[in-house]
């Protein structure tokens, strides 16, 4: 009976096969498995000589091109201001680029002699979590930074590193540096 249930059980060493003499040979699982690695190749190569149509190869261009294909998105807001969102100040080495969102003034709004004074906001969550565009008590910050700037300021909201992502006193140095 042990002999009749080693055939109906699956070995994971080898399977007893019979060739069409009568003659059993065993054959590994490590035969079986490259049999089949080398059918996928020889399938996997008959298919990339079917032709297929290939995607327009991109433009070379002479020269370095300094156009940002992906400008900075604008938002206008209430009373002419300007949004731009997700400006890039800073790249730390091994870290994500630090953005922040900037609120200008109406055009027609004088600026002086020196410019527009410039209020920067630090998102709250104590370095450990918070946004640039949320603020707990406002249900539209983004309009609410866009109000400080109607009234003649230039707002600019800072990403920085999180405490999870660099020890203090890199989020310091990240708000000096915007």
């Amino acid at each position: 009976m042990t002999g009749a249930l080693r055939f109906m059980v699956p070995s994971p060493v080898y399977h007893q096969r019979q060739s069409p003499t009568g003659n059993s040979s065993p054959m590994s699982l490590r035969t079986a498995i490259v049999s089949g690695q080398l059918l996928l190749a020889a399938g996997l190569a008959m298919a990339q000589d079917m032709s297929l149509p290939l995607p327009p190869l991109p433009q070379i261009a002479a020269e370095v091109v300094q156009e940002d294909r992906y400008p900075q998105r604008v938002t206008e807001f209430a009373n002419g201001v300007r949004g731009y969102a997700s400006l890039a100040y800073r790249q730390p080495v091994g870290f994500r680029p630090l953005t922040l969102d900037l609120y200008l003034p109406a055009v027609s709004t004088s600026k002086g002699s020196t410019g527009f004074p410039l209020l920067i906001f630090i998102h709250s969550g104590g370095w450990l979590g918070g946004d640039t565009r949320r603020n707990g008590v406002f249900t539209d910050f983004p309009a609410t930074l866009a109000a400080m700037a109607s009234r003649g300021y230039a707002v600019a909201s800072v990403q920085y590193r999180l405490s999870g992502e660099a020890k203090f006193p890199a989020q310091a140095q990240d708000i000096k540096a915007a």
